[in-house]
């Protein structure tokens, strides 16, 4: 039996829209490339078609631009597993309050790691200028596949959505609702557009504060609504880590009414982590060539014994030869 502590019927109205973003992560990663060990086969295989990807050349990197990032993101991935791999449900909602931060930080030093490969140099040391670049990487150069390449763009009432594949329409849903596979790319794009609604209200306050006004002209918010690079999933992520750090910490570790919605939520994020890094370190070594990714993430594995061979152990598989 649940007891409900009614006090806590915010938090648990919070906590149930994120399973509701996360879940419809889920069904579309598993309706696009399977189940199991069959969504490293096919995404795969939609990693290395993009027009973007068949365009990567190679180059010689220092070692520094990537191998810690690289140790960084596969450590925090580790982390993120380890709850699951306890065991027991009773760990998940309290699991879960620090299962979003590692989500993003166990992404954030490879997202470094492929703006640095590929330019060159070390990225800059802000998480706003980096998310940029991707958001620029996402909408410029056809090199991820879905549903990364799906991104918000435009400003408050003209919001708009790219990347969506063909036939793929968009209705109104409730996020209060038990997630369902049909309504899984509509709830995507409201994660999507509630995330780049959060970003262009964070920029108007700031130019209120810069302009010590307290309202700011249509005109001036519809502009800073155009000039707010695309939104993208990690910008979704990062949202979720500000979010659980700080402003619903409490809808994490108090909001599950149902320790088995705490699981749901604690898998479908582990998936789309996991999916996630797996397509960067697929882009990663094409920039890099020569093993490099595999060199360094063997020995990562043998100075960490039984911690990733489920995660970064099965994804390896797939950089042997290549």
């Amino acid at each position: 039996m649940i007891l409900v502590d009614f006090g806590l019927e915010d938090e648990a109205k919070s906590f149930s829209t994120y399973n509701h973003y996360l879940t419809s992560y889920r069904y579309v990663l598993e309706g696009l490339y399977g189940n199991g060990d069959e969504v490293l086969v096919n995404l795969e295989s939609a990693v290395r078609s993009t027009a973007g990807f068949r365009n990567v050349e190679a180059r010689e990197r220092p070692q520094d631009l990537y191998e810690k990032a690289l140790s960084n993101a596969w450590s925090t991935e580790a982390a993120l597993y380890l709850p699951a791999r306890l065991g027991g449900e009773e760990l998940m909602p309290c699991a879960n309050h620090w299962a979003t931060i590692q989500a993003y930080y166990a992404l954030y030093p490879l997202l470094r790691a492929f703006v640095a490969v590929r330019s060159g140099s070390a990225p800059e040391p802000r998480h706003a200028w980096l998310l940029d670049q991707i958001s620029e990487t996402t909408t410029g150069q056809e090199l991820f596949p879905s549903p990364w390449n799906v991104v918000c763009q435009g400003h408050q009432k003209a919001y708009s959505f790219g990347g969506l594949p063909q036939g793929v329409g968009i209705h109104d849903f409730s996020p209060l609702s038990r997630p369902r596979p049909e309504d899984a790319w509509s709830s995507v794009c409201k994660a999507l557009k509630t995330t780049r609604r959060d970003r262009i209200e964070e920029k108007v306050g700031g130019w209120k504060k810069e302009q010590k006004r307290k309202r700011i002209p249509r005109d001036q918010r519809q502009q800073l609504g155009v000039t707010t690079k695309a939104t993208t999933v990690f910008n979704f992520l990062y949202r979720f880590r500000i979010r659980s750090n700080y402003r619903d910490a409490d809808a994490f570790a108090a909001g599950t009414l149902r320790p088995a919605d705490a699981v749901h939520f604690n898998e479908s994020l582990r998936l789309l982590v996991s999916a996630s890094m797996f397509m960067l370190e697929l882009i990663i070594d094409a920039y890099l060539g020569a093993g490099c990714l595999e060199m360094v993430g063997k020995r990562f594995l043998r100075m960490t014994p039984n911690m990733a061979e489920e995660t970064l152990g099965k994804r390896l598989a797939y950089f042997e030869g290549s």
